[in-house]
């Protein structure tokens, strides 16, 4: 049965006293950041490319209602705040100066602070906002995997899955639905950012595609080690790019579409609007300035 709230993954007893007890000691890593992410921004193929330079970390998606009890069997923990300090620590870099970071969209983030006796903890960390500049395609992206359940490049899919998707139909309704989908995310963790006064490092998914190794690199100095981004290895990951030549076309499809809905809309309002307007004398359109001679 899936677990109803945040709260509820904590009821169990914990499983592993001893890794807990070794948890609840240790300190806090010195750096401590949080990649901020949409879904299909590619942050699995940033983290992956993150963990090959052995000294910022392993973040990993660690907030999801859905991991956490999972999680739990390596991370024990009581409470959530408990566990949110945990994970920084079981996920550090082996190296001096510890660093450590995790993952979340901000669905994920705004479910587990709201679990929280004490969110203030979220507030203090290191935030990379990470996005994609090309709205659409992202969320042609996001209806392709959510569909066909073909998400990532790192497992080895079905022959089924895969058919699924080469027969997969467009759909504008439900790119849309996932459009505003990850807009409201946008929305979500930039308000955040604006009320707490965090200032965030802004990464995109297409300087990712780009020069992943760069990236990288700028993530280092923005929380103060650059040269953690040493020896980072992006030619090792697993993650390669889903997208083909159809989703190149069913974003263009969609563009088009959506600014025919916009403009039909737009002259659907004109039209309610032109009566009033001429009943109370107002003129239709503005009137074309005048020119001095």
């Amino acid at each position: 049965m899936k677990p109803r709230s945040i709260a509820q993954l904590f009821e169990s007893p914990i499983a592993d006293a001893a890794k807990y007890e070794r948890l609840r000691q240790q300190e806090d890593p010195r750096v401590r950041y949080v990649i901020a992410i949409t879904p299909r921004s590619g942050s699995s193929h940033l983290c992956d490319v993150i963990k090959t330079s052995k000294y910022l970390g392993r973040p990993g998606e660690m907030l999801s209602r859905e991991f956490i009890p999972n999680i739990l069997k390596s991370v024990p923990a009581r409470t959530p705040d408990e566990y949110f300090a945990h994970v920084f620590r079981a996920l550090q870099a082996n190296a001096a100066g510890g660093i450590s970071g995790i993952k979340c969209s901000w669905f994920q983030f705004r479910e587990f602070r709201q679990a929280m006796a004490a969110p203030e903890a979220m507030d203090d960390l290191r935030y990379i906002y990470l996005t994609r500049r090309d709205l659409t395609a992202q969320a042609v992206s996001l209806y392709r995997a959510t569909e066909t359940k073909v998400f990532h490049t790192n497992i080895e899919h079905s022959a089924e899955a895969l058919a699924q998707l080469e027969v997969l139909p467009y759909s504008y309704e439900r790119i849309r639905y996932w459009r505003e989908h990850i807009a409201q995310q946008e929305a979500g963790w930039q308000q955040y950012f604006v009320d707490k006064k965090i200032f965030p490092l802004h990464l995109h998914y297409e300087d990712i595609e780009a020069d992943a190794a760069a990236v990288v690199h700028r993530l280092a100095t923005y929380i103060g080690r650059p040269r953690a981004s040493r020896e980072v290895a992006p030619e090792e990951s697993v993650f390669r790019k889903l997208g083909n030549r159809t989703s190149v076309e069913w974003t263009a499809r969609f563009n088009l579409e959506h600014d025919a809905q916009l403009r039909a809309a737009q002259a659907a309002q004109a039209a309610v609007a032109a009566p009033a307007a001429a009943a109370a004398g107002a003129p239709l359109s503005p009137a074309a300035p005048r020119t001095a001679r």
